[in-house]
């Protein structure tokens, strides 16, 4: 036996969600990795817990290879 679901309920469920989290997003503010040559982002990090050591630390483990191709890699900060 299957329950029906009323469409209308759903839209409104998603609404709630989607301004509850602009809400809590609004005063989070992100580091975020970005690469110039590749014109994308390679990371975004919570600046509450990474530190700018901690963020080298990422860059020289994941993203090594674009610094050994020589490509321009900034850590710019991000408001929500």
């Amino acid at each position: 036996m299957k329950t029906k679901i009323n469409p209308e309920f759903h839209q409104l469920n998603f609404d709630f969600i989607l301004k509850y989290s602009e809400i809590l997003m609004s005063c989070v503010e992100f580091k975020e990795i970005y690469c110039f040559n590749c014109k994308k982002t390679l990371g975004r990090y919570n600046e509450k817990y990474f530190s700018d050591l901690k963020m080298g630390e990422i860059i020289k483990a994941n993203h090594s290879s674009h610094v050994h191709e020589g490509h321009d890699i900034v850590i710019r900060k991000i408001t929500v």
